[in-house]
């Protein structure tokens, strides 16, 4: 495996860290921590600890050189040795750092929940910009970057800040993350239980009363339409016109109603006899 170095600040920090243990694997680690030692003698070509080290120092350099990208090639091949070109190296990217790492600051001291932001991604950004300062040489503790997390939260949260801020003991920031999560979800489930305040209550009570006036109106009408058909119909079963009984039927009425009496035989009106 072969970790080229590109241009970024964290890609170097990863780098020094794979090329020293690279380095010391291949017993090559002094030819970056040393510089040259002096000769022994007048006669330099034939001491036997110079031409080691120069050995080691080729095959340093030539391993750096290996695991740059073009950007930063001709800033190890302009030096002699492994260590001007690891110091070379070295000193470039710490300057980029200092930079860096006021950017980082700067964000962490400003990092302020957003609107839409859950608790969870809002705390997951504070721990990126921690594990950059660490990867710079400048840790942020737990303590210290929960009470970033609590300094960048909204006005609703501020009792839950108000009692986290005051705690005899160090904060830790799973705990306040899961006291932040805790609050959201109790906010989400009382604002679904009843309608938001302002434009969406107006609304909502506007089409409540427009519900209830339709149904007033509905059931208005149906009670007309219902007291419309009784009344129709009591109109037409009175002039509806009465079925005529058979004759037998009106003489039996007729008998009911006179009464028992005997009928005579014979016509009442005596006629004059006529021989």
């Amino acid at each position: 495996m072969q970790f080229r170095l590109s241009d970024d600040v964290f890609d170097y920090k990863l780098w020094a860290a794979y090329q020293r243990a690279q380095l010391k694997k291949e017993k090559l680690r002094a030819a970056v921590v040393t510089d040259r030692p002096a000769a022994a003698s007048d006669d330099k070509n034939f001491d036997p600890v110079v031409e080691a080290w120069d050995a080691m120092n080729e095959a340093a350099l030539a391993t750096i050189q290996r695991l740059v990208k073009p950007v930063h090639l001709l800033t190890v091949t302009s030096v002699d040795t492994a260590k001007e070109a690891w110091d070379a190296l070295k000193v470039m990217f710490e300057a980029r750092d200092n930079s860096q790492l006021l950017r980082l600051m700067d964000e962490l001291g400003s990092l302020k929940k957003g609107g839409d932001e859950n608790s969870i991604k809002f705390t997951s950004r504070a721990k990126i910009i921690r594990d950059e300062l660490a990867m710079l040489g400048d840790p942020v503790d737990d303590n210290t970057l929960a009470l970033h997390v609590l300094s960048g939260l909204p006005a609703e949260y501020g009792m839950l800040r108000t009692v986290l801020e005051n705690k005899d003991t160090k904060l830790v920031l799973s705990d306040v993350t899961a006291k932040l999560f805790q609050v959201e979800q109790r906010s989400k489930s009382v604002c679904s239980s009843k309608p938001s305040g302002g434009v969406k209550s107006q609304e909502f009570r506007q089409r409540r009363l427009r519900s209830l006036l339709t149904r007033s109106q509905s059931c208005a009408s149906t009670a007309t339409r219902r007291g419309t058909y009784s009344s129709t119909a009591t109109r037409r079963r009175r002039m509806r016109p009465r079925a005529r009984a058979s004759p037998a039927v009106v003489v039996v009425t007729a008998a009911k109603e006179v009464g028992p009496r005997r009928l005579p035989l014979w016509p009442t009106r005596l006629q004059p006899f006529r021989p």
